[in-house]
């Protein structure tokens, strides 16, 4: 996922796009989670020329990126025609999936948790505005302590409105914020204490 800032002359006036690389020859097929070696296939390149043509005219200040070689791939030409070079970003990887990394989604679609998990998968295609005010006010952060594979991760949750935007959306809303504000976003270990999921 590449993560993009473009300055506007008001005060904490910033755009921020958060884009998501272009096609593999694995998207939606396997989980591809932090495999690495996973490149853009020639409609992903096409993609991230067509988004660097797009935005070709858009002030950009500064682009951070996973360094997975997908995010790379899509990252490269927005920053090249501008004399930019990606910040490499290890806060912007994609979540670890464990053993589920790799595997087939028609497989992992009838496992009990992934059920759970993608109740509703539309509701990640939804385009929401939300202020920065709105995910700087600690009140609409809350955190979860999810145990998967032996191991404890924090799941953080933004609660806009009647809407709740969570998982590695709200991941990485969350490493942003940290970096630009980080008096008012603390680290992990400065947070409320995340309520364990039953």
């Amino acid at each position: 996922m590449t993560l993009v800032r473009r300055s506007r002359p008001l005060a904490l006036g910033m755009l921020v796009l958060l884009i998501r690389h272009g096609l593999t020859d694995t998207t939606g097929k396997r989980l591809t989670g932090r495999t690495p070696g996973i490149h853009l296939n020639e409609a992903g390149i096409r993609q991230a020329e067509e988004l660097a043509q797009r935005l070709s005219r858009s002030r950009i200040d500064v682009i951070y990126s996973s360094p997975l070689e997908r995010c790379a791939e899509t990252a490269q030409p927005l920053a090249g025609g501008r004399g930019l070079q990606p910040k490499w970003d290890e806060g912007l990887l994609e979540v670890d999936y464990g053993d589920w990394s790799g595997r087939p989604l028609k497989e992992l679609a009838k496992l009990p948790l992934w059920q759970r998990l993608r109740a509703s998968p539309a509701e990640v295609h939804r385009v929401l505005e939300v202020p920065l005010r709105t995910l700087l006010d600690p009140r609409n952060l809350r955190t979860e302590l999810w145990d998967h594979e032996g191991a404890s991760r924090i799941i953080y949750f933004y609660t806009v409105g009647a809407d709740v935007v969570w998982g590695a959306t709200a991941r990485v809303i969350t490493q942003f914020l940290r970096r630009v504000f980080p008096a008012v976003i603390p680290p992990d270990g400065d947070l409320p204490a995340a309520r364990r999921r039953e």
